[in-house]
Protein backbone atom coordinates (compact mmCIF):
# COMPACT_ATOMS: atom_id res chain seq x y z
CA UNK A 1 0.00 0.00 0.00
CA UNK A 2 1.41 3.33 -1.00
CA UNK A 3 -0.20 5.18 1.90
CA UNK A 4 1.60 3.02 4.47
CA UNK A 5 4.90 3.68 2.74
CA UNK A 6 4.21 7.40 2.86
CA UNK A 7 3.34 7.23 6.54
CA UNK A 8 6.52 5.33 7.31
CA UNK A 9 8.58 7.83 5.32
CA UNK A 10 6.96 10.73 7.17
CA UNK A 11 7.61 9.13 10.55
CA UNK A 12 11.22 8.35 9.66
CA UNK A 13 11.86 11.90 8.48
CA UNK A 14 10.28 13.30 11.64
CA UNK A 15 12.37 11.02 13.85
CA UNK A 16 15.54 12.03 11.99
CA UNK A 17 14.63 15.71 12.30
CA UNK A 18 14.16 15.50 16.06
CA UNK A 19 17.28 13.40 16.53
CA UNK A 20 19.29 16.13 14.82
CA UNK A 21 17.67 18.74 17.06
CA UNK A 22 18.57 16.61 20.09
CA UNK A 23 22.15 15.96 18.99
CA UNK A 24 23.18 19.31 17.52
CA UNK A 25 21.01 21.83 19.34
CA UNK A 26 20.61 20.07 22.69
CA UNK A 27 16.86 20.42 22.42
CA UNK A 28 15.26 19.32 25.68
CA UNK A 29 11.88 18.63 24.11
CA UNK A 30 13.27 16.55 21.22
CA UNK A 31 13.33 13.30 23.20
CA UNK A 32 9.58 13.53 23.72
CA UNK A 33 8.91 14.00 20.03
CA UNK A 34 11.24 11.11 19.19
CA UNK A 35 9.41 8.87 21.66
CA UNK A 36 6.02 9.91 20.28
CA UNK A 37 6.94 9.28 16.63
CA UNK A 38 8.63 5.99 17.55
CA UNK A 39 5.51 4.92 19.43
CA UNK A 40 3.29 5.59 16.41
CA UNK A 41 5.78 3.81 14.13
CA UNK A 42 5.87 0.82 16.46
CA UNK A 43 2.08 0.68 16.68
CA UNK A 44 1.61 0.69 12.91
CA UNK A 45 4.67 -1.24 11.68
CA UNK A 46 5.69 -3.17 14.80
CA UNK A 47 9.24 -1.84 14.58
CA UNK A 48 11.31 1.09 15.74
CA UNK A 49 13.63 3.21 13.62
CA UNK A 50 17.18 2.46 14.67
CA UNK A 51 19.79 5.08 15.48
CA UNK A 52 22.21 5.78 12.66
Amino acid sequence: MKNLEEIKEYLDKSIDYWRKKRDYENSEIAKYYIDAYQSVRNSIFNELKEEL
